[in-house]
């Protein structure tokens, strides 16, 4: 940003409305990014289906924000969000598993 001349006091306000920099106001705006971009379509039938059997109607926007999660890996956002899950073992377990999940997905993006 400072090479581009684009470093400025209100940097964050420009790019999340917001003064101050929050890692949630950027891990939202990349599920959203994938929830509402991604082709979801080029992924097999097996990944579409195993996703919809744990979340429903809404996986796509679980998986997303499931992907939004990594990199923030044992952060207490992380842990937080692992937690509410509660006893629903399966969608914890592949949440936690979200980056073997997406290892074999379609990487034409």
């Amino acid at each position: 940003m400072q090479a581009s001349g684009a470093d400025t006091s209100e940097w964050t306000h420009e790019l999340f409305n917001k003064n101050v920099f929050d890692v949630e106001d950027y891990r939202q705006q990349l599920e959203n990014l994938i929830a509402n971009e991604y082709d979801w379509n080029s992924e097999s039938e097996a990944f579409r289906n195993n996703a919809q059997s744990i979340f429903g109607n809404n996986w796509k926007q679980e998986v997303a924000k499931a992907i939004s999660w990594i990199g923030l890996e044992n952060t207490d956002g992380h842990i937080d969000y692992l937690n509410s899950f509660g006893i629903q073992l399966q969608k914890l377990l592949y949440v936690q598993n979200i980056k073997t999940k997406i290892a074999t997905t379609n990487n034409n993006c």
